[in-house]
């Protein structure tokens, strides 16, 4: 198997941020309904999509799938 790279800078993560934020986006949810519909504060919306906090594949089930 291949090296993984799991840095927050990698472009593959990067693609991953901007496809979670455009599709919440062309649902009409703001980051306030998505942490209101997660139980999470929207400020936890804003650190994922914007790169500064690391989104686990947890999470990623709980922000995509809601």
């Amino acid at each position: 198997m291949g090296t993984m790279n799991r840095s927050v800078s990698s472009e593959k993560y990067r693609l991953l941020l901007k496809w979670l934020k455009e599709n919440r986006e062309s649902k009409n949810i703001t980051m306030r309904e998505l942490g209101n519909r997660i139980n999470e504060p929207h400020s936890l919306i804003h650190k994922i999509e914007n790169g500064d906090r690391r989104l686990d594949i947890y999470e990623y089930f709980i922000y995509y799938y809601s």
